[in-house]
């Protein structure tokens, strides 16, 4: 009966600790995603470097009205955030979901601006230092109506 309850006792912190992990791989991944946002939003070029892998691609998919897909990279998105042509909206974030297996993870979020709203899936990977970084971004953007 003893180590029935010992086994039961240890179990239960096992579950404890293994879902205090998951909701810390989940802060930090959200985390992430904040500091990709907030950075774009005051279009801090440092600051979302810091959170992009080298491979990053923003995925835009018939943005706009427009037929055509374009594939950013980080170097050209990099420079247009500096331009001014990217970011500058003080977007709210509101995630959806978040799904992490293993080193990789999948983030859904809203993004709602004052003239546009993203619903974006932005794909992280935990590279071998076990920090969190941003390979693709792909948002649907709706712009808001004035209605």
């Amino acid at each position: 009966m003893k180590h029935l309850i010992i086994i039961l006792i240890s179990s239960l912190a096992w579950v404890q600790v293994s879902k205090s992990q998951s909701i810390m791989k989940k802060e930090n991944v959200e985390n992430v995603v904040k500091q990709f946002v907030q950075g774009a939003n005051q279009r801090l070029v440092e600051q979302v470097d810091s959170v992009l892998d080298d491979n990053f691609r923003a995925v835009v998919n018939r943005a706009f009205g427009n037929d055509r897909l374009m594939l950013i990279s980080k170097p050209v998105y990099l420079d247009m955030l500096s331009e001014g042509k990217l970011g500058g909206d003080n977007r709210t974030i509101e995630f959806l979901w978040t799904d992490i297996t293993g080193n990789n993870a999948l983030v859904k979020a809203r993004l709602t601006g004052k003239a546009t709203v993203f619903t974006t899936y932005i794909s992280l990977v935990r590279n071998k230092e076990n920090q969190w970084l941003i390979v693709s971004d792909q948002p649907h953007i709706e712009q808001v109506s004035d209605d």
